[in-house]
């Protein structure tokens, strides 16, 4: 379905698979064709498997950061979203639900709040050449049993109701300016990619710097690769692993953070077993600080 040039005021349920294609130019996204969704709701929403979402504007979701968002993907495989602009939304620009084996590729996403890609419970998805920027803070007071959050992600994946993101290939992203960490890895969210193609045995880098708080931040989550990642001037690390084991962490750079190049804590659950190998860790205020890790 082609979409002319024009502003849409509307929100969109994709169930159906097919490709819904709006008028772009490159190279960075910058689509003429805008679905605005004056304050209302998710904008688009894709409720259906090997459905395409490629080339628009897509702002103006509601107010509520927890629910509403740019673009929303709920239990769908083989889904692309691609050649967007995901701006000004008022949660998540682009995220994932339970949705596997897709693909979100060269969009430019940023100005909006939370995150800018989020993948919860979603595996085997890949996240490619994407800008992932300027995401605005969230405070989330503390509650009996919740510990206080601080959601301004560029990347964020995580868990919920124990089903987690796993297997997730994240490469060839600049992540940046964004109000918390550059990507948050959250708990029994294991076995991802940064930086590594599994599927061409082949580096494909992130940029990650200038985050509010840290670069790549690990919480509880074990055998991911990093490999080939810059992670610079940062505001707390360019790297913290906190309860997490198994990770290979290799040929990275980690410079010019404010703090630490590189921060390993244990906490209550211990971080053993990481493999932390040629990489490059220089001018930051400490370069290795490991508390309780192994």
């Amino acid at each position: 379905i082609r979409v002319d040039v024009g502003t849409y005021n509307e929100n969109v349920l994709l169930n159906k698979d097919v490709t819904l294609a709006g008028v772009h130019s490159a190279p960075l996204p910058a689509g003429q064709s805008i679905i605005n969704g004056g304050g209302s709701g998710i904008v688009v929403t894709i409720t259906t498997s090997n459905a395409t979402v490629d080339g628009f504007t897509i702002t103006g979701s509601g107010s509520n950061p927890l629910a509403d968002g740019g673009i929303v993907m709920a239990g769908v495989t083989g889904c692309l979203v691609q050649n967007n602009s995901v701006i000004n939304n008022s949660s998540a620009g682009i995220g994932l639900q339970g949705a596997n084996n897709n693909s979100i590729l060269n969009n430019l996403v940023t100005n909006n709040y939370v995150a800018a890609i989020g993948l919860i419970a979603s595996s085997g998805n890949t996240v490619k050449g994407n800008n992932a920027s300027s995401t605005h803070l969230v405070y989330i007071p503390a509650s009996p049993g919740v510990s206080e959050q601080f959601l301004g992600y560029g990347i964020v994946l995580d868990e919920n109701s124990g089903y987690v993101s796993s297997g997730n290939t994240i490469i060839g992203n600049t992540i940046s300016d964004n109000t918390s960490d550059g990507v948050y890895f959250g708990e029994g969210c294991n076995g991802n990619n940064l930086g590594w193609d599994p599927v061409l045995s082949v580096e494909n880098p992130n940029t990650i710097t200038t985050n509010d708080r840290t670069g790549v931040y690990f919480w509880r989550s074990g055998s991911n690769m990093v490999k080939g990642n810059t992670m610079s001037a940062n505001t707390f690390s360019g790297m913290h692993i906190m309860g997490s084991s198994g990770n290979t962490i290799t040929g990275n750079t980690m410079s010019g953070n404010l703090e630490n190049g590189l921060l390993v804590r244990a906490g209550s659950i211990s971080s053993t077993s990481n493999i932390i190998q040629n990489n490059t860790i220089t001018l930051n205020n400490i370069g290795i600080k490991l508390e309780d890790s192994q």
